[in-house]
């Protein structure tokens, strides 16, 4: 997803911005660092647990289970003592979301439908004012 600001929003900024969206507060995340590191660009006073480190595909350093719940439970204590100072992420609209296909194929037939416009042979794009009208 594209925000009106031209930011790119992965899967924790998309995550935090649904909630933002329902007045939500989103103070925590626990998982891989990079997921920590990106949650942090959306919500940068928020508290995370980074528990693993990927290193490639199905490959990761992990903290043993009783570090890791013990690392998340300090963490969420401390981010539920914090919710009145963690500020709420929100980006103006409109929104866009742009899917990127393997083959034409898929985006021709995406294409047909009237929400969604052509960018390129392998992409397209659905804009809307509304987070919820995106098209999850």
């Amino acid at each position: 997803i594209y925000t009106s600001t031209a930011k790119r929003l992965e899967k924790p900024g998309i995550r935090v911005l649904l909630a933002s969206y329902y007045n939500v507060p989103t103070v925590f995340l626990s998982g891989d660092k990079a997921a920590c590191d990106e949650f942090l660009r959306y919500v940068p006073n928020g508290e995370v647990a980074p528990v693993k480190i990927g290193l490639g595909l199905n490959v990761a350093l992990n903290l043993s289970p009783v570090k890791a719940r013990e690392l998340i439970k300090e963490k969420v204590k401390r981010a539920l003592l914090r919710i009145p100072e963690i500020k709420r992420y929100w980006v103006p609209t409109p929104y866009e979301l742009v899917t990127e296909y393997k083959n034409k194929e898929s985006a021709d037939s995406r294409a047909k439908s009237p929400e969604w416009e052509r960018l390129d042979e392998y992409k397209v794009v659905k804009r809307a004012d509304d987070y919820l009208k995106i098209g999850w």
